[in-house]
């Protein structure tokens, strides 16, 4: 089944769906939404335009999540150059530096998984409403057709 889940390629994802049993099928639309289009039997560029606003999702809601990332990481920075011995770069081995980042980590708070629920919710809707504009398609259609929540964002 994990073919059909990563497969980029219209004429690929159709054969690797053609020898998938048809009792694994469900499960598979359900993780990828644009496989029911394959069950429908759609032609190969309205699979080949599915596929690309599919990625249009995955790239957005990444855009996103990567913005959450570097804005928790930018703050912690900050934070600790404002340490009176702040200590970076130093010249000292790869693990004396790692234990030095790890211990400014704690020690400046920098969070473990700023991709809190309420914020993973907020950056898929953001990423699906972006996708939208850029397929050049209404909501309620892209969000038949996109993974869920729980693929993209695990």
């Amino acid at each position: 089944m994990s073919a059909v889940l990563h497969l980029r390629a219209a004429s690929m994802l159709r054969e690797a769906w053609s020898t998938m049993p048809p009792a694994e099928r469900p499960q598979a639309i359900t993780a990828r939404p644009l496989l029911g289009a394959i069950e429908t039997e759609c032609e190969d560029l309205r699979l080949e335009f599915l596929l690309r606003a599919e990625r249009l999702v995955w790239e957005a809601v990444n855009r996103h999540r990567y913005a959450i990332y570097q804005d928790a990481w930018k703050a912690w920075y900050r934070r600790w150059q404002k340490a009176a011995d702040w200590p970076w770069p130093v010249s000292e081995p790869f693990v004396a530096q790692h234990e030095r980042i790890m211990a400014a980590a704690r020690d400046y708070e920098l969070p473990m998984t700023p991709l809190t629920d309420g914020v993973r919710r907020d950056v898929y809707a953001k990423g699906l409403a972006d996708a939208a504009i850029l397929a050049n398609v209404e909501m309620d259609w892209l969000e038949a057709i996109a993974p869920p929540i729980e693929e993209v964002l695990p």
